[in-house]
Order: structure tokens, then sequence, then C-alpha cells
């Protein structure tokens, strides 16, 4: 129903793989100059190690607030979700009832567009109440 809290889901869910990715490049990144350092006096004279750290700081932070405003879409998405379950239980047993009809006899055959106008008709109904 909501086709633009949907994408805002969908982009959602790829910026948060995109700052996951982006946080375990800074750490491999990091773990490697930390290895790579011979004694503990070039590890901390390094100005390689420290623009790396400063780095990722500020990287993290960004991602800290990109990850805040992702679960913010998450969880009005999943009200949004929640709204549609009280119709969506019922809408799905009334969809296998009608298919497995013709399992008593073939002449109980429906197609999805019965269902579907039957669905409608339900729902106009519905809201006459």
């Amino acid at each position: 129903e909501e086709k633009e809290l949907d994408d805002k889901k969908k982009k959602a869910v790829e910026q948060s793989a995109r700052c996951r990715q982006t946080l375990k490049e800074i750490e491999d990144d990091i773990l490697q100059k930390l290895t790579s350092a011979a004694t503990p006096d070039e590890l901390l004279g390094s100005e390689d190690v420290i623009r790396t750290l400063d780095y990722s700081q500020k990287t993290s932070e960004e991602v800290k607030n990109k990850m805040q405003d992702i679960q913010l879409v998450e969880q009005r998405f999943e009200k949004v979700q929640q709204a549609f379950l009280p119709v969506a239980i019922p809408s799905s047993a009334m969809f296998f009832c009608i298919e497995q009809l013709s399992n008593i006899d073939p002449m109980y055959q429906y197609s999805l567009q019965f269902y579907l106008d039957l669905f409608q008709k339900s729902m106009v109904g519905s809201k006459d109440m």
C-alpha cells in the first residue's frame, strides 16, 4: 500500500549492508596496520596509523548516525506491516479454503480473479461497518 515506505525500507537495507561493509574494511585496515608494525615505538609514531584511526573514528560516527536512521525506517515499516496483519491472516485462510474446494469436486474450481473480487467485496462491506 505504501510504495514510498517500501522503497525506503529497501534502500535502508542496502545502506545498512554498505555501512557494515565499510566498518569491516576499516577494521581490517586497522588490524593490518597494527600487525605490520615491527615495534611499539614504530606503531605509536606512525602518521599512517594515526590518520587511519582518526578516519575510522569519524566514519564510525557517521555510520552510527546512519544506522539510527535506518532503525527508524525499519520501525515505521513494521508498524505499517502490523496494521495489515488483521486482514492478511483471514484473507490467506479464505484464499486457501477456496483453492482447496476443487479437491471436493472439480466443479468448485475458482480463478484468482474470483478470489480478488470476493476480497474486494469483503473490504467494501467491512468499510460500511
